[in-house]
This record gives structure tokens, sequence and C-alpha cells, in this order.
């Protein structure tokens, strides 16, 4: 978003409409991202090694 403003992308009322907007959804798009990192380190993909598949 910074740099949608800089570069003169967002209007000042457009960033202050997005800002809560996005305070909201950084943690959970955050925990998701972490989330899915960490099942994915513990269970690899089920293709992983199979013949036949993919």
């Amino acid at each position: 978003m910074r740099l949608a403003y800089a570069r003169n992308l967002l209007t000042q009322e457009q960033s202050d409409r997005l800002h809560p907007l996005l305070n909201e959804l950084s943690p959970k798009l955050n925990f998701y991202s972490h989330f899915k990192s960490f099942v994915n380190f513990l269970l690899p993909p089920l293709t992983k090694g199979r013949v036949g598949v993919g």
C-alpha cells in the first residue's frame, strides 16, 4: 500500500479506507501463511514418491 500511495496510485481517501481493512486482515493472512508452511513441513505432499501420479 505504501508503494501504491507513493506512486500516486491511491488517493489519501482510498488509503484511509483501506488501512483498517489491511490492519484486520494482516494478522489473519500471516497466520495462514505460517500455518500452511508448518503443515507442509509436517505432511509432505501425498504424491511425493508415488509412481504414476502427477
